[in-house]
Protein backbone atom coordinates (compact mmCIF):
# COMPACT_ATOMS: atom_id res chain seq x y z
CA UNK A 1 0.00 0.00 0.00
CA UNK A 2 1.31 3.43 -0.94
CA UNK A 3 1.54 5.60 2.17
CA UNK A 4 2.18 9.30 2.69
CA UNK A 5 5.92 8.64 2.93
CA UNK A 6 6.38 8.17 -0.82
CA UNK A 7 4.64 11.42 -1.83
CA UNK A 8 6.72 13.21 0.83
CA UNK A 9 9.95 11.77 -0.61
CA UNK A 10 8.82 12.79 -4.09
CA UNK A 11 8.09 16.31 -2.86
CA UNK A 12 11.52 16.62 -1.23
CA UNK A 13 13.18 15.31 -4.40
CA UNK A 14 11.56 18.19 -6.29
CA UNK A 15 13.21 20.65 -3.88
CA UNK A 16 16.57 19.05 -3.13
CA UNK A 17 17.04 16.18 -5.58
CA UNK A 18 20.30 15.76 -7.48
CA UNK A 19 20.21 14.32 -11.00
CA UNK A 20 21.35 10.70 -11.05
CA UNK A 21 21.55 8.44 -14.09
CA UNK A 22 20.78 5.38 -11.99
CA UNK A 23 22.71 2.29 -11.00
CA UNK A 24 22.73 -1.37 -11.88
CA UNK A 25 19.32 -1.78 -10.26
CA UNK A 26 17.79 0.78 -12.60
CA UNK A 27 16.95 3.25 -9.85
CA UNK A 28 17.62 6.90 -10.55
CA UNK A 29 16.68 10.33 -9.19
CA UNK A 30 15.63 13.51 -10.92
CA UNK A 31 17.08 16.92 -10.18
CA UNK A 32 15.20 19.31 -7.93
CA UNK A 33 14.72 23.06 -8.09
CA UNK A 34 18.30 23.77 -7.01
CA UNK A 35 19.72 21.69 -9.87
CA UNK A 36 18.44 24.27 -12.37
CA UNK A 37 20.37 27.51 -12.98
CA UNK A 38 18.00 29.66 -10.93
CA UNK A 39 19.06 32.94 -9.29
CA UNK A 40 20.95 32.05 -6.09
CA UNK A 41 21.42 34.73 -3.40
CA UNK A 42 23.38 34.51 -0.13
CA UNK A 43 22.79 37.23 2.47
CA UNK A 44 23.80 37.68 6.13
CA UNK A 45 20.21 38.41 7.13
CA UNK A 46 16.86 38.53 5.39
CA UNK A 47 15.47 41.98 4.71
CA UNK A 48 12.51 43.24 2.72
CA UNK A 49 14.89 44.78 0.17
CA UNK A 50 16.37 41.33 -0.48
CA UNK A 51 12.96 40.02 -1.53
CA UNK A 52 12.24 43.17 -3.53
CA UNK A 53 15.54 42.84 -5.40
CA UNK A 54 14.76 39.23 -6.34
CA UNK A 55 11.22 40.11 -7.42
CA UNK A 56 12.50 43.03 -9.49
CA UNK A 57 15.05 40.76 -11.19
CA UNK A 58 12.33 38.23 -12.02
CA UNK A 59 10.16 41.05 -13.41
CA UNK A 60 13.01 42.35 -15.57
CA UNK A 61 13.48 38.81 -16.91
CA UNK A 62 9.84 38.59 -17.95
CA UNK A 63 8.17 36.87 -14.98
CA UNK A 64 4.46 37.30 -14.33
CA UNK A 65 4.74 38.75 -10.81
CA UNK A 66 1.20 37.88 -9.58
CA UNK A 67 2.01 34.21 -10.19
CA UNK A 68 5.12 34.32 -7.96
CA UNK A 69 5.02 32.91 -4.42
CA UNK A 70 7.49 33.39 -1.58
CA UNK A 71 7.95 29.99 0.09
CA UNK A 72 9.70 29.77 3.46
CA UNK A 73 9.84 27.78 6.67
CA UNK A 74 8.02 28.70 9.89
CA UNK A 75 10.95 30.64 11.38
CA UNK A 76 11.39 32.94 8.39
CA UNK A 77 7.62 33.32 8.07
CA UNK A 78 7.49 34.69 11.62
CA UNK A 79 10.23 37.16 10.74
CA UNK A 80 8.36 38.34 7.63
CA UNK A 81 5.23 38.89 9.72
CA UNK A 82 7.19 41.09 12.16
CA UNK A 83 7.87 43.53 9.30
CA UNK A 84 4.24 44.61 9.53
CA UNK A 85 3.92 44.86 13.30
CA UNK A 86 4.36 48.62 13.33
CA UNK A 87 1.11 48.88 11.43
CA UNK A 88 -1.10 47.09 13.97
CA UNK A 89 -4.33 48.94 14.70
CA UNK A 90 -6.54 47.66 17.50
CA UNK A 91 -9.78 48.85 18.99
CA UNK A 92 -11.29 48.26 22.40
CA UNK A 93 -13.58 45.57 20.97
CA UNK A 94 -10.75 43.51 19.47
CA UNK A 95 -10.30 40.04 20.98
CA UNK A 96 -7.08 39.10 19.22
CA UNK A 97 -3.64 40.57 18.70
CA UNK A 98 -0.84 39.89 16.28
CA UNK A 99 0.12 40.40 12.67
CA UNK A 100 0.08 37.95 9.80
CA UNK A 101 1.69 38.89 6.48
CA UNK A 102 0.49 36.72 3.61
CA UNK A 103 1.28 39.16 0.77
CA UNK A 104 4.11 41.54 0.01
CA UNK A 105 3.31 44.55 -2.16
CA UNK A 106 6.02 45.66 -4.59
CA UNK A 107 6.26 48.22 -7.39
CA UNK A 108 5.68 45.34 -9.81
CA UNK A 109 2.72 43.60 -8.16
CA UNK A 110 1.73 41.60 -5.08
CA UNK A 111 3.52 38.37 -4.19
CA UNK A 112 2.00 35.79 -1.84
CA UNK A 113 3.84 34.28 1.14
CA UNK A 114 3.43 30.57 1.93
CA UNK A 115 4.84 28.34 4.69
CA UNK A 116 6.33 24.92 4.01
CA UNK A 117 7.46 23.19 7.20
CA UNK A 118 10.08 20.97 5.54
CA UNK A 119 12.23 23.76 4.11
CA UNK A 120 15.52 24.45 5.83
CA UNK A 121 15.03 27.30 8.33
CA UNK A 122 17.65 29.52 6.68
CA UNK A 123 16.33 29.57 3.14
CA UNK A 124 13.59 31.27 1.14
CA UNK A 125 12.38 30.52 -2.36
CA UNK A 126 10.59 32.91 -4.71
CA UNK A 127 8.98 30.54 -7.17
CA UNK A 128 6.52 30.68 -10.02
CA UNK A 129 4.56 27.49 -9.40
CA UNK A 130 2.85 27.82 -12.79
CA UNK A 131 6.25 27.18 -14.38
CA UNK A 132 7.06 23.92 -12.58
CA UNK A 133 5.54 20.48 -12.39
CA UNK A 134 6.14 16.93 -11.21
CA UNK A 135 5.74 14.72 -14.27
CA UNK A 136 4.11 11.34 -13.68
CA UNK A 137 5.30 8.74 -16.15
CA UNK A 138 4.24 5.74 -14.04
CA UNK A 139 2.22 6.16 -10.82
CA UNK A 140 3.27 4.44 -7.62
CA UNK A 141 2.08 0.84 -7.75
CA UNK A 142 2.75 -2.33 -5.80
CA UNK A 143 4.54 -5.01 -7.78
CA UNK A 144 5.26 -8.64 -6.98
CA UNK A 145 8.93 -9.55 -6.80
CA UNK A 146 10.34 -12.68 -8.41
CA UNK A 147 11.92 -14.02 -5.23
CA UNK A 148 11.04 -13.97 -1.56
CA UNK A 149 12.83 -15.20 1.55
CA UNK A 150 13.34 -14.15 5.14
CA UNK A 151 15.50 -11.21 4.00
CA UNK A 152 13.44 -10.12 1.02
CA UNK A 153 9.81 -9.07 0.84
CA UNK A 154 7.68 -10.44 -1.97
CA UNK A 155 6.22 -7.01 -2.74
CA UNK A 156 7.82 -3.78 -3.94
CA UNK A 157 6.85 -0.23 -4.92
CA UNK A 158 7.41 0.96 -8.49
CA UNK A 159 6.93 4.41 -9.97
CA UNK A 160 8.49 6.76 -12.51
CA UNK A 161 8.45 10.52 -12.01
CA UNK A 162 10.32 13.55 -13.28
CA UNK A 163 10.46 17.25 -12.49
CA UNK A 164 10.19 20.12 -14.98
CA UNK A 165 10.97 23.79 -14.36
CA UNK A 166 10.50 26.44 -17.04
CA UNK A 167 12.21 29.82 -17.21
CA UNK A 168 14.86 29.37 -14.48
CA UNK A 169 15.48 33.13 -14.49
CA UNK A 170 12.01 33.64 -12.95
CA UNK A 171 12.90 31.76 -9.74
CA UNK A 172 15.19 32.65 -6.82
CA UNK A 173 16.65 30.82 -3.87
CA UNK A 174 17.81 33.00 -0.95
CA UNK A 175 20.14 31.49 1.64
CA UNK A 176 20.67 33.28 4.95
CA UNK A 177 24.24 32.63 6.11
CA UNK A 178 25.73 34.20 9.23
CA UNK A 179 29.18 33.44 7.82
CA UNK A 180 28.63 36.46 5.55
CA UNK A 181 29.50 38.66 8.53
CA UNK A 182 33.26 38.35 9.23
CA UNK A 183 32.96 39.70 12.78
CA UNK A 184 30.33 37.13 13.67
CA UNK A 185 27.74 39.76 14.54
CA UNK A 186 24.29 38.46 13.82
CA UNK A 187 20.71 38.64 14.98
CA UNK A 188 17.76 36.28 15.12
CA UNK A 189 17.46 36.26 11.34
CA UNK A 190 20.76 34.40 10.81
CA UNK A 191 21.19 30.63 10.83
CA UNK A 192 23.93 28.13 10.27
CA UNK A 193 23.33 25.46 7.67
CA UNK A 194 20.84 23.15 9.39
CA UNK A 195 19.95 19.52 9.04
CA UNK A 196 16.57 18.53 7.67
CA UNK A 197 13.61 18.96 9.99
CA UNK A 198 12.86 16.01 12.25
CA UNK A 199 9.24 14.95 11.94
CA UNK A 200 7.49 13.76 15.08
CA UNK A 201 6.05 10.29 14.64
CA UNK A 202 2.64 9.35 16.08
CA UNK A 203 2.61 7.57 19.41
CA UNK A 204 1.61 3.98 20.02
Amino acid sequence: QVTGELPFMLEMAAWYGLPSPGGSGGDSSFGGINSFPINQVVVPQLELDTLNDAIQLAFENGADIPSLTIVCGPRVKRQISTWGEGYIRTMRTETSIGQTVDRIVTDFGEVGVEVFRHLRPNEVYIMDTSEMSILEFQPFTEVELAKTNILCEDRGIWGEYGFALACPCHHTRIRIDSACLPDGSCDIACFDEPAASTICEPGQ
